[in-house]
């Protein structure tokens, strides 16, 4: 168990500007490491470069790798700390591989493997850059944001895969971006947002995701219906009831490479409750136009929710 030792140098660090050099190899986290909990911890954790790198690991059930602030009013507690080339594996022990809240924040070169519900949840976290980071095997989602405030996240050339429900779970946030990002075979669909006002991805590549014939899409029971698609957009908190009454304000969805929406009555965006939603320039891989964006309620005319 190598928990005492790092927290142990996070206790007695002078925490603004410092650097945690981890070493190359496997490190076992029996406990989760607090950052910015207790006081500021404006840390620099860096994995180290050799073959195999770090990996950051556990073989207990614990909540998490990495704790971040537990509440909303200590999110500057960690303001400016870095997570750089760490290989986060839960190994289907730990809910969370990282949780808690945290804003100014970089993540890059990290992975985030197969945590229990999901491989971050660094929410009310805003102005956060993830940079090159890996979501991949986590058993329910990739990345979350389900608590608001997570505005001005960006993520440049970030890999979602193999996720068991979502990539990317979001609510009630200003200004997300993906640039350069893949998502594929996320089992529910590559994205389920509600109440986000201003997300943009540019030049992603979506691949089989929500795909009936790999054993996924996502299933609502109020209406009884299930979507298969790559983007969900709801106007509810509710993964289970479609609702209006929280749309998602101005999507913009630029250069996309979809693959899959031949199949199983797939669709790129399903579009349940949204004002303001553009797909430019897209590459169909299969499909036609019409795969591009589906509306929950529509008519021959006009949609009965989104507009």
């Amino acid at each position: 168990d190598n928990s005492g030792v790092w927290q142990a140098i996070i206790d007695s660090t002078e925490n603004n500007g410092a650097v945690i050099n981890l070493p190359n190899g496997r490190i076992n986290i029996l406990t989760p490491i607090d950052y910015g909990v207790s006081g500021i911890d404006r840390i620099s954790t860096r994995g180290g470069n050799g073959t195999d790198g770090t990996i950051v690991f556990t073989t207990a059930s614990i909540t998490q790798l990495v704790r971040l602030p537990t509440s909303t009013g200590n999110t500057n507690n960690v303001a400016g700390g870095e997570f750089i080339a760490i290989d986060f594996n839960a190994q289907e022990n730990a809910d969370y591989c990282i949780k808690g809240y945290g804003n100014h924040m970089l993540f890059r070169d990290c992975r985030f493997r197969k945590a229990v519900i999901a491989g971050t949840d660094v929410s009310f976290g805003y102005d956060n850059m993830w940079d090159h980071c890996y979501w991949r095997d986590n058993l329910q989602d990739g990345e979350i944001m389900d608590q608001g405030q997570n505005n001005q996240n960006t993520h440049i050339g970030c890999k979602y895969f193999d996720n068991g429900r979502f990539g990317v779970f979001a609510k009630s946030s200003l200004a997300l971006s993906y640039t350069n990002c893949l998502f594929e075979q996320n089992s529910g669909a590559a994205i389920f947002a509600f109440g986000l006002d201003g997300i943009h991805l540019d030049n992603c590549y979506f691949d089989r995701n929500g795909m009936a014939s790999l054993g996924g899409g996502h299933t609502f029971s109020t209406p009884s219906q299930t979507v298969y698609a790559d983007i969900i957009l709801n106007g509810s908190s509710s993964t289970t009831t479609m609702s209006v009454g929280t749309p998602c304000k101005g999507v913009t969805i630029t250069s996309p490479f979809v693959s899959g929406s031949a199949a199983d009555a797939h669709t790129h965006v399903y579009a349940i409750s949204s004002e303001g939603l553009t797909v430019n320039n897209a590459t169909l891989n299969d499909g036609d136009i019409g795969d591009l964006v589906t509306t929950y309620g529509s008519t021959t005319t006009s949609s009965q929710y989104s507009r």
